[in-house]
């Protein structure tokens, strides 16, 4: 790691990285590799010593550079071999998403057959514990590991973060709600067509201005997998440039539809003020993922509330159902 400078206070070392103007651990500066990105509002520093899972997330995600103001750091640790997290100090509470999931006084862990993490309670640190021959095919677990704690982050620093997508064109800001498989992600794609950017396709963060944040682009496609969807990770792409706080213009709800008529790709009307946004907004995305918080409902209600105020529209899919799991456009 370069530009940094080292300082003593209280007994303790303490490092500084003088080129992002960031702390940083003494034990990281050791290590070989060292990547700094941004995702949301969250500032994230990445590192390893082995090389092999420092060329996966550096194809991953875009290094940037700290701005002015005031940030909160993620610090994300991989370490090239295995560890064994069951110790009778952890309550283990809860086995979904492929994988278990236990706490005890100051960290959440996550374990499978190949793949141990731990976060912080104070939501600033991450460790990633994967033998280096299954790092990138246990990728798409990583990811959502660190979707996880980047949401943590956000949720810690008062933001509030909701399941949906958001595309940009020009001044026009749309929001894209609604349940899992409904769609989101496919209007999302079609609107890209329509010269539309796509900011964020699952996840977005809101202030308490209302201002609205991507999480940053990755484009999913699922699978017959019962354990998850599964990301098309060669698409993800973390946009430098769109992590200012948006005005949202418009909100658009999607759903399901197999009344349509063949021809009929989708369709979109207009809907009232009094549209419901609770079922929406009732829990945090990818949950499982997320330290123990108390879900703000205070919080949800103000935005519900700021939503009904904008332009609202209703994106009814045409859909087949397969048998079995999964869905199929018809076009």
């Amino acid at each position: 790691m370069e530009n940094v400078s080292l300082y003593t206070n209280n007994n303790r070392i303490h490092a500084v990285d003088t080129a992002l103007r960031v702390s940083v651990k003494p034990q990281e500066i050791l290590r070989k590799h060292s990547l700094f990105t941004r995702i949301g509002s969250c500032y994230v520093l990445m590192t390893t010593d082995d090389s092999t899972m420092f060329s996966t997330f550096n194809r991953l995600y875009k290094p940037a550079g700290m701005t002015s103001g005031t940030h909160f750091i993620l610090s994300i640790s991989f370490y090239c071999y295995g560890t064994d997290f069951r110790r009778d100090n952890i309550f283990w509470i809860d086995q979904r998403e492929g994988f278990r999931k236990g706490m005890d006084i100051n960290y959440t862990y996550f374990i499978n057959e190949y793949i141990g993490a731990k976060l912080s309670h104070d939501s600033n640190s991450v460790s990633i514990y994967c033998e280096p021959k299954d790092f990138e095919n246990n990728i798409e677990y990583i990811i959502r590991i660190i979707e996880g704690a980047v949401v943590n982050s956000h949720i810690h620093e008062g933001f509030f973060p909701i399941h949906g997508a958001l595309i940009r064109k020009d001044d026009t800001v749309c929001l894209i709600m609604g349940n899992s498989h409904s769609g989101k992600t496919t209007y999302a794609s079609i609107q890209k067509k329509n010269e539309y950017e796509v900011l964020s396709d699952d996840i977005v963060f809101m202030d308490s201005m209302y201002r609205i944040y991507p999480f940053g682009q990755y484009i999913k496609h699922y699978t017959d997998s019962d354990v998850m969807g599964s990301r098309n990770i060669d698409t993800l792409e973390i946009r430098a440039d769109s992590f200012y706080g948006l005005h949202l213009t418009a909100v658009y709800i999607t759903e399901i539809c197999c009344k349509l008529t063949r021809t009929e790709y989708y369709e979109v009307i207009a809907l009232q003020k009094d549209h419901s946004f609770s079922e929406y907004i009732s829990e945090y995305p990818n949950s499982f993922f997320l330290c123990e918080r108390e879900f703000n409902y205070s919080f949800a209600q103000r935005i519900i509330n700021f939503l009904m105020q904008r332009d609202l529209f209703l994106v009814r899919h045409n859909f087949r159902i397969k048998e079995g799991r999964g869905m199929d456009v018809k076009k």
